[in-house]
């Protein structure tokens, strides 16, 4: 089992003067640090424990369009002024919502709409979110945004490409080999080494492939976790899938025991 091994605790924390326990205050190689969060997957630290990126800057909206917390954000680099995608988890009879920031400042919003004859009333005890995650991903060659989001029956991916034409079942009627996810279970997204984008679904993770068919083509439950076992989340480091997964009878909650496990997968 691995270990973290902390020598020299007191004499090799930095001074923090300031005080202030939500910055982390850089020191010389070989000192500690103390943060409120960590970061495993900083860029070129993977695998290490890093201080949480901290964000300052806010939102400048004045009125209630991020009527919810955020979930999930993602960012389109290609732009002249980057546009930021944030999707709010929605709360017990409102709806999720994806907020499209331009230059901190709010621009647009889509407010989500549930499968025919579902609805966004009761929020489900699995999940206690509507609204999960956003990623963009290429469908050939061109950026899209992709946002999962349960409701009280399912769920599905929407997609929106930069013009703001949102499609939200588009995951569950457009692809080849289109199919809706399981509902009150995470549907979070990462995409691959293999430039497949793939999707959390309960014991399984489904994959999306924006390079084969004029729409893409979904493939469902092409790696199984085993009966009893959900997935929480995925990453990619370098030519694997990253898999957190616990057991149906566990909490995720770090402050109670369970059962979990990572797994370390190769596409192909």
């Amino acid at each position: 089992m691995p270990q973290i091994v902390i020598k020299n605790l007191f004499g090799g924390v930095i001074k923090d003067y300031v005080a202030d326990p939500t910055n982390a205050i850089e020191g010389k190689e070989g000192q500690y640090t103390r943060t409120n969060g960590i970061d495993l997957f900083r860029e070129g630290f993977v695998g290490h424990i890093t201080p949480a990126q901290i964000f300052t800057t806010a939102v400048t909206d004045a009125t209630p369009n991020i009527n919810s917390l955020p979930r999930a954000v993602a960012t389109v680099v290609t732009q002249s002024s980057p546009q930021h995608y944030v999707i709010l988890g929605g709360l017990s009879g409102t709806a999720p919502r994806v907020i499209r920031v331009i230059s901190d400042a709010y621009d647009s919003h889509r407010v989500l709409v549930a499968h025919a004859g579902h609805n966004f009333t009761t929020l489900l005890t699995g999940t206690n979110f509507w609204g999960e995650d956003i990623i963009v991903y290429r469908i050939g060659s061109t950026e899209y945004v992709f946002y999962s989001w349960n409701d009280s029956v399912d769920g599905d991916v929407g997609r929106t490409d930069l013009a703001g034409t949102y499609v939200d079942d588009w995951m569950s009627t457009i692809p080849a080999g289109a199919a809706v996810l399981t509902t009150n279970v995470p549907h979070r997204k990462a995409e691959g080494p293999d430039k497949v984008l793939y999707i959390t679904n309960g014991q399984y993770l489904n994959a999306f492939d924006g390079f084969i068919g004029t729409n893409g083509t979904l493939r469902t439950q092409v790696y199984n976790a085993g009966a009893g076992w959900i997935i929480y989340d995925i990453k990619t480091d370098k030519n694997f899938l990253v898999i957190y997964m616990s057991r149906t009878s566990s909490s995720v909650n770090p402050t109670f025991a369970g059962i979990s496990r990572v797994a370390y997968w190769q596409p192909g």
